[in-house]
C-alpha cells in the first residue's frame, strides 16, 4: 500500500497578518517540511509557484513520475 500523504509533499504555510480571508491579498512564507527549505510569498500566484518549485525538485531528487505524468 502506497502513502498517500508522503513526508516529501507536505508543507507549512504561515501567513502574514495582512493575508485577506479570500486570499485575494496573501503573502508569508512557506517551508517543504521534509528538505526544511523555505521561501516567502507575497501573493497567492507566488505561493502556488513555490509548491510547484519544491513539488518539481522532490521529483527530481526521486527521479520517479507518478502515474500519468510525461
Amino acid at each position: 500500500m502506497t502513502n498517500r500523504l508522503p513526508y516529501a509533499r507536505a508543507f507549512v504555510v504561515q501567513f502574514t497578518s495582512n493575508t485577506e480571508v479570500t486570499l485575494e491579498k496573501a503573502e508569508g512564507r512557506v517551508e517543504h517540511m521534509q528538505s526544511g527549505r523555505r521561501v516567502r510569498f507575497a501573493s497567492t500566484e507566488e505561493l502556488l509557484a513555490s509548491f510547484a518549485h519544491f513539488l518539481a525538485d522532490e521529483l527530481a531528487d526521486t527521479g520517479c513520475l507518478r502515474h500519468g505524468e510525461s
